[in-house]
């Protein structure tokens, strides 16, 4: 009995379950596709491929579950404090009050204006007049604040100087002004401060081997002094005539010709 191996098997003697016309199984991994449409040459040159014609797109993974997100309210930040706003509204309505000759409704007003501020503060917020313009006047006011504590006082004092009769009703503006530009001086003093104390410091590196240089003394001035050590602006020379003449450089100034008397043409023996 020869074996499945043997190489003495006929034609006919084929093994169990592989007759003759029965395709033979592919290997594992092996799988049948469709061969890939060809690449034309002007695909080819620009770095193209080949589409696949049997490919399907296929949808991505679908999404994971979750807690729907709504979108956010557009507010611009955090709420800021209306009440100074609205204490110097209140307090600027009082003066025109004032003005108008209300003055004991005028005075009420400046009175209740610091409490009065935070009490229409409180009773605004969230609202929508609040939201909508005076959360906007209170994040624009910073800018403003700053142009009013530098021009602020000078035109108040140049109000009053003018027409001292208005200083009863500027000077309560003159002195409000006053108060809300000390805090913004603040950064503007300590940055003054560090470009002095920078000055400082160059001072004495420079002049400190220098025996003329007293401490104390303005540096800047100090070196114009040595600029100008010694030198004396020259003067004119005199003219001939013991007056001194024009600056040197300019020209001289042209003769000047008396004038001629015109003749009478109609006159007789005018003209010759």
């Amino acid at each position: 009995m020869s074996t499945p191996d043997s190489p003495y098997l006929s034609s006919a003697e084929t093994r169990p379950g592989s007759g003759v016309g029965t395709p033979s199984p592919q290997p594992r991994g092996v799988s049948e596709s469709t061969p890939a449409a060809p690449v034309s040459r002007l695909r080819r040159l620009l770095g193209g491929k080949g589409k696949d014609p049997a490919a399907v797109p296929t949808p991505g993974p679908p999404p994971a579950p979750g807690r729907e997100r709504r979108p956010g309210k557009g507010g611009g930040g955090r709420r800021v404090s209306a009440a100074e706003t609205l204490a110097d509204v209140w307090s600027g309505v009082g003066g025109l009050a004032i003005t108008a000759g209300h003055a004991p409704t005028g005075r009420c007003l400046q009175w209740q204006a610091p409490v009065a501020g935070e009490m229409l503060d409180e009773a605004v917020a969230g609202s929508m007049v609040d939201k909508v313009a005076l959360q906007r006047i209170v994040k624009a006011r910073g800018r403003l604040d700053l142009v009013g504590a530098v021009f602020g006082p000078p035109l108040l004092v140049y109000a009053i100087e003018r027409n001292p009769a208005n200083a009863p009703t500027l000077m309560p503006m003159l002195a409000a002004s006053i108060r809300r530009s000390l805090p913004l001086m603040v950064p503007a003093i300590k940055k003054v401060q560090a470009r002095e104390k920078a000055v400082a410091e160059a001072t004495e590196l420079l002049f400190s081997d220098d025996p003329d240089y007293v401490p104390g003394t303005d540096p800047v001035a100090y070196v114009m002094e040595l600029m100008f050590a010694g030198w004396v602006a020259p003067t004119p020379a005199p003219s001939g005539d013991g007056e001194a003449g024009p600056p040197p450089g300019d020209a001289p100034a042209p003769a000047t010709v008396p004038p001629q008397p015109v003749p009478d043409i109609f006159q007789p023996g005018a003209v010759a």
